[in-house]
């Protein structure tokens, strides 16, 4: 059974923190879809802004690995930018390792479905979701259209 509070944690990064990363990300956006940059080594073989990962992404990861939240060292870390109306229809990520999601500036609407069974929550912003077990590889997820600029940093 799902429970939310194991997966979900809130309020991760202060405000102040949220501010810091907005104005370190490039404020790129593309006018029909959002914009994915990823860094480090990817599974996925497109939009690889660089093997080095910026110092904003290594220290956010620290944090997070020194909160127990990321169990793991990152290698991949894919930033995406969303403009009002964007959304990502269900899917599942490459991979069988844990992701982790950060997602800032405002709350989404977030999905899992299996089979005819979906699950639905809204996920705050300054908040981070781990995706592990089957929730990350049975599960397919989705996200509603945003309603306005939406960051997520995403860590593989």
């Amino acid at each position: 059974m799902f429970n939310l509070d194991d997966y979900l944690y809130r309020d991760v990064i202060s405000v102040e923190e949220e501010i810091q990363l907005n104005e370190s990300i490039p404020n790129l956006t593309k006018k029909y879809s959002r914009k994915i940059l990823r860094y480090g080594i990817s599974k996925y073989d497109n939009n690889l802004i660089s093997l080095e990962v910026p110092q904003y992404l290594l220290d956010l990861s620290d944090k997070l690995i020194r909160l127990d939240i990321l169990k793991f060292v990152p290698k991949d870390y894919t930033i995406n930018i969303y403009k009002p109306d964007d959304f990502i229809d269900y899917h599942i990520d490459l991979g069988d390792d844990d992701t982790v999601i950060l997602s800032i500036l405002c709350p989404i609407t977030f999905n899992l479905k299996k089979d005819e069974d979906i699950i639905s929550f809204e996920f705050p912003r300054r908040a981070v979701l781990l995706m592990t077990g089957e929730y990350r590889t049975e599960w397919q997820h989705a996200i509603e259209p945003v309603k306005e600029r939406r960051i997520s940093v995403v860590f593989r």
